[in-house]
Order: C-alpha cells, then structure tokens, then sequence
C-alpha cells in the first residue's frame, strides 16, 4: 500500500504558478491527513475508498464524485483495490474573471472557506450527469493539453461550478466555519509533524489539545479515519521512506531518527503496510518518495 502526504498543511505544486490546476491519480494509495486552501474534487474511477472531512466519513463508490471544500481537513483511504483522481485548482486559476458578476455568483461560494460543507453525489443526484462529463472533458485537456487547454479548462471548471450552484438550495452555503473540534486535530497533527520521532503518548495530545483522552480519541478517529497509534506509526514510517530513498543513513539507525525503539519491530512493520521489507526502498527508490 501506497502513502501519499505533502505536509498537514498542504502547499501544492503546480506546474505553472500562472495556472493554478491539476489532476493528481492515485491507485490503492492512503492520502494522509492534510489540508490546503484549494477547491478540490475527488472521483472515484474503480473501486471504493473512505473519505474523511472535518470529521464526517464518506464511502465512495465507483463512479461517484465528492467535493471537499476549501481548507478542511480530509483524508482518503481505499477499501481494497481503488483508484482515484483528486482535482485541485486554486482561486487565482480565476484571477480577472471575478469583474463579471454573473461569473462571480457561481464561483465565490465554491472557493471560499468555510461556506458549504462537503458534496457526495452520485449517478441518483441530478447534477451528476453534467459533473462526470465536465470532469471526463478536464481531465482530458489536462492530459493533452493542446493550443488553448488552459481556456478550456477555465470555462469547464466555471460551467461545473455553475451546474453545482443550481442544483444546490441556498440554504447550503452559510457562514460554517470548521468546528474547535477540527481545529483542535489539525493543531495536534502539527505538532506530531514537528515531534514524531519523540516518544508522544495519547495521553500527551490529549493533555496538549486540553481534552479527555476519551474525546480526543474519538474526534482523532473521526477527522483523521486512523487511531492516533496507527497514524503516528503510518508517519514515522513515511518520514523513514523518504530517508531511506535520500540517504545513506543505515537502516537501524533510521528506525531510531524517526522514533521506533527496534529496528527489528521498524522492519517488521514497514513490510506490513509497504509489502516489502526497508532495504527494497534503498536499492530502489519510490518514485513519489
């Protein structure tokens, strides 16, 4: 299994700053906790996979599309063999259009933060039909990208907006800033990026986020879809990826640098959740590593 985290708060790469779009595929690949200013759109292709936002679980099936708003806190983990494609754009993909009214109506509520909660639909929604055509037409652009893509793409991206924005009452689009509860998790997720390697206890985050361990371990499960044990060690063992592809450092002393106590129990997990033991990664980097 595949991890895929750019950092909690995520700061995308795009391939062109001037162009603020982009699909990113994923298959059978965990994407850790994170979150990011971008409008984003998840479409599950085969398979299904759980997707957690601010603290609500979502199953998605295979042909289904979900939208996770601006800057919440979310999550994606397949159900067996999964593949999906995340697409992200960013408000300044929109940068002038915003002088028209008629074009702002539809496209400030999608790219604000905190405005909507998160949208599941399916092939039973009346929007969706529309949705899975302008998607199939992005990211075909996407991938070819001949003479004039970016025009295009802006036009589908604002013709999807304005499709969601008429099939939506607009009872859904209310000031709904995310709950303490999810700023309380996404401050404990940056502290355990800045202290993983140290021994950090549940009852220490608790304590830290100034909750129960009870509460902290239920709203820890529900915004993150792992236990707090089962993340730290899934983040212990993505840092150890990635020295192990960048460095020479032995193995045993790695399992120490990101905070297991025995290199044996370090390789014995890793080939667990990667399907193969540490020393494969060091002959032969990922590619995402």
């Amino acid at each position: 299994m595949e991890f895929t985290n750019a950092g909690n708060f995520e700061h995308i790469t795009f391939e062109d700053i001037t162009f603020p779009f982009n699909c990113f595929y994923m298959k059978n690949s965990n994407t850790l906790p994170h979150w990011h200013n971008h409008f984003e759109m998840v479409f599950s292709e085969k398979g299904c996979c759980t997707v957690y936002i601010n603290g609500l679980s979502f199953l998605m099936s295979e042909n289904q599309l979900i939208i996770i708003p601006p800057g919440s806190l979310h999550s994606i983990f397949p159900q067996g063999s999964c593949s999906y494609c995340a697409i992200v754009s960013g408000e300044s993909l929109f940068e002038g259009l915003g002088a028209d009214p008629h074009i702002l109506e539809v496209l400030t509520p999608f790219m604000s933060i905190g405005l909507y909660p998160p949208v599941h639909l399916s092939e039973k929604d009346t929007a969706f039909k529309k949705c899975f055509s302008l998607l199939n037409e992005l990211q075909k652009e996407n991938a070819q990208k001949r003479n004039g893509y970016r025009a295009r793409i802006k036009s589908q991206m604002i013709i999807l907006f304005s499709v969601l924005y008429e099939s939506l009452p607009q009872a859904f689009f209310k000031e709904s800033n995310s709950p303490d509860s999810t700023r309380l998790i996404k401050l404990s997720l940056d502290y355990l990026r800045l202290h993983y390697s140290e021994r950090i206890t549940v009852n220490d985050m608790s304590m830290y986020c100034h909750l129960s361990i009870q509460h902290f371990c239920r709203l820890f499960k529900a915004c993150t879809g792992k236990t707090f044990v089962e993340y730290l060690t899934l983040l212990r063992l993505e840092k150890a990826r990635k020295i192990l592809a960048g460095t020479d450092i032995p193995i045993t002393q790695i399992s120490d640098l990101v905070g297991f106590c025995n290199s044996n129990y370090f390789c014995r997990l890793y080939k667990k959740y990667y399907g193969h033991p540490p020393s494969r990664d060091r002959i032969n980097p990922p590619e995402d590593g």
